[in-house]
């Protein structure tokens, strides 16, 4: 069975650890089609990609060009039936880590994909992208399809949705879902030609989990206590790709999956830390995407990591933030400290409340380079009567080459 993985930037320190596992657990290896990007080549060359990988950029689709990221996953998902070989094929995200030996059987029963479903909970989060999802496809459902990590799209249908919508049209939809738009329509349209599973009513069991998803209230904090042991029953599990403990967890696992196996480590995980390239001009448009340890609203956490395409001579690099007041310590300031490589003498920094642009010299620096930056930021503090429970120390504005 063909597996279809989209990833970008910020997923593809997570990505490794997928494919490792895959490699290693999966036995019955055709296409692994890999959409990503040519700005996010150089990230991709440091890894590992199996060798049956078939690499396919977004540049070369330019109906997706300027689109919503979410939006583009979700219709590349669905367009992967003109480039796979098989029938059936799974869809993954590079959040996912094998932790047994896993076969194309075990998604089928009967010869036939499952496919799990259950009726819409009022209130629930899942409900932001059941209108959009209906509103495409030109029909209502009552039933929600996206309920567990097991995701096999058979092509037949994909063909036959293509044929009958515009694909297309899902891009300017960032919040319709592809599973939901493939389940509705095959429920309707092809009851025959997967496995239904009512999860209110059924007992069947997925062979894959969410780590930190559990229907209907989906929680997305990770637990830190969330270990192996709980989840051994599973072929594989699905970690939320954006909080911190992501990445570790995911090492944690598929190390803890070896040790059960083999009783030791037989591939070590590749903890060599990954920066993504940021593209300046993204900061304006509210994109912070490619930045480590920055919220989506631009409020950086303890530290914050990216790297930055250096032109010929550039002397500087400026980074622009809006420090905000602590209204329980009128004395407070925005602390830290600012690093790049070796060859730049690490500098501290003491930012007070207001506009703030924190200026790293960039001595020594000759020839065109990409460069690490790392910002260790001191305590922030919280707002007291305020239902956002982060800490806030500043939030970046801006990053210029001068």
């Amino acid at each position: 069975m063909d597996f279809v993985v989209v990833t970008f930037g910020p997923d593809i320190k997570l990505l490794r650890h997928f494919l490792a596992s895959y490699e290693m657990y999966y036995q019955d290896k055709n296409k692994l089609i890999l959409f990503s990007s040519v700005t996010d080549k150089p990230l991709l060359d440091q890894v590992v990609l199996p060798r049956n990988t078939v690499l396919l950029m977004r540049e070369d689709f330019p109906e997706v060009t300027g689109m919503d990221e979410y939006s583009q996953q979700h219709y590349l998902k669905l367009l992967a039936h003109t480039f796979v070989d098989t029938e059936f094929y799974c869809i993954m995200d590079s959040d996912f880590v094998f932790l047994h030996p896993t076969h194309d059987r075990d998604f089928l029963d009967e010869d036939k994909p499952r496919c799990f479903y259950r009726p819409w909970v009022e209130g629930e989060p899942a409900l932001w992208k059941r209108k959009p999802s209906e509103s495409f496809l030109g029909f209502g459902g009552e039933f929600v399809f996206n309920t567990h990590a097991e995701w096999v799209f058979k092509r037949s249908i994909c063909a036959k949705l293509s044929s009958t919508l515009r694909l297309e049209g899902m891009l300017d939809q960032p919040n319709v879902s592809e599973l939901q738009i493939y389940g509705m329509f095959a429920y309707r349209d092809h009851r025959q030609e997967h496995v239904w599973v009512r999860v209110d009513t059924d007992k069947t069991e997925p062979i894959g989990a969410s780590v930190n998803q559990v229907p209907p209230a989906y929680n997305l904090d990770l637990d830190p206590g969330s270990n192996f042991r709980q989840f051994e029953s599973y072929r594989y599990v699905q970690f939320w790709s954006y909080w911190d403990l992501a990445e570790q967890k995911m090492i944690e696992f598929f190390e803890d999956s070896q040790q059960y196996h083999h009783g030791r480590v037989v591939v070590p995980p590749d903890r060599a830390p990954l920066t993504c390239i940021i593209d300046v001009s993204n900061i304006s448009k509210g994109n912070y995407r490619y930045f480590d340890g920055v919220f989506s609203d631009g409020w950086v956490k303890d530290e914050v990591k990216f790297k930055v395409h250096v032109p010929e001579l550039c002397k500087a690099i400026v980074i622009e933030f809006m420090v905000p007041h602590n209204p329980e310590d009128r004395k407070w300031t925005c602390t830290g400290i600012a690093s790049t490589d070796e060859r730049i003498p690490a500098q501290p920094f003491d930012l007070a409340p207001g506009g703030n642009k924190l200026k790293i010299p960039l001595k020594g620096i000759q020839q065109e380079q990409y460069l690490n930056i790392a910002l260790k930021f001191g305590k922030g503090f919280n707002y007291s009567e305020n239902s956002d429970i982060r800490e806030f120390r500043a939030r970046l504005m801006a990053v210029r080459l001068i």
